[in-house]
């Protein structure tokens, strides 16, 4: 080893050598004050909250760097989420989270639980958008009812599987036998509509609507039960 070389080596040492006092000496000042690493303000782009085996149990993210969302275990393909907060199961599968977004075309906010092994069956929800110059939105609380046998995982494999099928018709047939399984059914929606009803809007197993309660655009009250066809019942 020539002279240079054994110099550089030197000064490497010394350097380590001083760096690792500087770190003891931070270590022990914080352990001395109390304050256990606490900060005023902490900025990041996305927090991972992981348990002591490394598990994901809490992602807090921007937009751009937020999780696909994961299903036991398995990362979702890659797609656009808004910024927020998403939680993650025992089995290592999303179950509920918060999420929000605005401009001055539209805005959104969501509150979700998710149903275990599959998607949100309640959501406190916030959604507006603007066409043609009309603004529009609709706010409210939302429940579904989920089929346990066509789970979120079983959803996901059959959409991966028919984004390799060419034939659009074939597609188009399995998404229309998908549908009629009513995999997802709504159930009930508490909130304001679109149309500037408020009010209870309560559905049967099949998505029909069997109960209004509220008041209309116009202020009149609504209260009606309807049959299966969709007509008034006196």
């Amino acid at each position: 080893m020539n002279d240079k070389l054994a110099r550089q080596v030197k000064i490497l040492q010394w350097y380590a050598v001083i760096l690792t006092l500087v770190v003891l000496v931070l270590a022990i000042y914080v352990i001395k004050s109390g304050r256990k690493g606490t900060v005023d303000v902490l900025t990041a782009h996305r927090i991972n909250i992981v348990e002591p085996d490394g598990s994901l149990k809490l992602v807090i993210s921007n937009a751009a760097q937020q999780h696909p969302g994961a299903v036991e275990g398995k990362e979702m393909s890659p797609r656009r989420r808004s910024a927020g907060l998403i939680f993650f199961n025992d089995d290592g599968t999303e179950c509920g989270g918060l999420g929000y977004e605005g401009n001055k075309n539209a805005a959104s906010f969501e509150l979700s639980t998710d149903q275990y092994r599959n998607d949100q069956i309640m959501q406190m929800q916030y959604d507006e958008d603007s066409i043609g110059g009309v603004r529009s939105r609709s706010y409210g609380v939302r429940m579904w009812d989920r089929r346990d046998d066509l789970n979120l995982k079983y959803l996901i494999g059959l959409t991966d599987s028919l984004a390799q099928v060419h034939d659009s018709i074939a597609v188009a047939k399995a998404y229309a036998a998908l549908r009629a399984k009513r995999p997802t059914v709504e159930r009930l929606y508490l909130g304001k509509t679109r149309d500037k009803e408020v009010g209870l809007f309560i559905r049967d197993a099949a998505g029909r609507t069997r109960i209004r309660i509220g008041v209309d655009s116009l202020g009149q009250v609504i209260w009606e039960k309807l049959d299966t066809s969709g007509s008034v019942q006196r």
